[in-house]
């Protein structure tokens, strides 16, 4: 009977320790995603347009502010932002630029080595969506 309870608390044991180890993992890269993101997007269907500028500042607090050109003019939106494994997404709004709030979502795959890669933007409340990659500045 003792050496089952002492089996036991073993493999418990192991368990609570494991999963603080995943936790840390999890809390590291959300550490290595805040900060400052610039890259360029590409608009669908429109070849005849340059790469635009695309600007993200990623907070602790889970906010994100998106500052980018649109043709000749800049916008800004604020939202928010999440990260599950590595799997980064925003969400934000227009408030600069635009005729109106104009919702938008991102998704990227986050590398903890300083890039957004194989991103994906759509403009929620209108037809436009694109791709974009994006890499972190110290």
């Amino acid at each position: 009977m003792n050496m089952r309870y002492i089996l036991f608390l073993l493999v418990v044991s192991n368990l609570l320790f494991l999963n603080s180890c995943e936790e840390k993992v999890q809390v590291r890269d959300k550490v290595k995603i805040i900060g400052f993101w610039e890259g360029e997007f590409i608009i669908d269907g429109r070849p005849d347009i340059d790469p635009q500028y695309l600007n993200l500042l990623v907070k602790k607090d889970g906010t994100v502010t998106n500052e980018s050109q649109w043709f000749d003019g800049l916008r800004i939106n604020i939202g928010t932002w999440e990260l599950k494994g590595n799997a980064f997404r925003y969400q934000v709004s227009n408030v600069v630029g635009g005729e109106n709030p104009n919702p938008l979502i991102g998704t990227a795959t986050f590398d903890p080595g300083g890039k957004l890669l194989e991103g994906v933007w759509q403009n929620l409340s209108g037809s436009n969506s694109g791709t974009f990659e994006m890499v972190k500045r110290e």
